[in-house]
């Protein structure tokens, strides 16, 4: 991991809406907090990661696509030694439209926003 210090100053280089961003995508939330406190928050959910999740093995991901026509997904695992190709476990594509379409009927009916 980057020295704290060096991470704090790189951070601090960062805009808000950079840092919300870099938030998200570490599954830390984003309420309306001075930005010191959530650099704060990104560091220790890293930190916490660190700690507690990335060298537990094997890993796997579950990639999701949903579209107004397609729900796709995929799961794939990496190997014991962290090599690649990734393994695919699973994959599917859904066309909704032909799955669900002619059973289709509004969830809002006569509701206007």
């Amino acid at each position: 991991m980057m020295e704290k210090s060096s991470l704090v100053k790189k951070l601090l280089s960062y805009k808000v809406s950079t840092l919300s961003r870099l938030a998200i995508l570490c599954g830390v939330a984003v309420p309306s907090v001075p930005k010191a406190t959530r650099i704060q928050w990104i560091i220790d959910n890293y930190r916490f990661y660190l700690n507690n999740y990335h060298n537990h093995l094997p890993r796997s991901v579950l990639g999701i696509d949903i579209g107004v026509k397609n729900f796709s997904y995929c799961k794939s695992t990496r190997p014991l030694d962290k090599s690649f190709p990734i393994r695919i476990t699973e994959w599917s594509k859904v066309n909704l439209d032909e799955m669900f379409g002619k059973n289709y009927e509004p969830l809002l009916n006569g509701i206007r926003r």
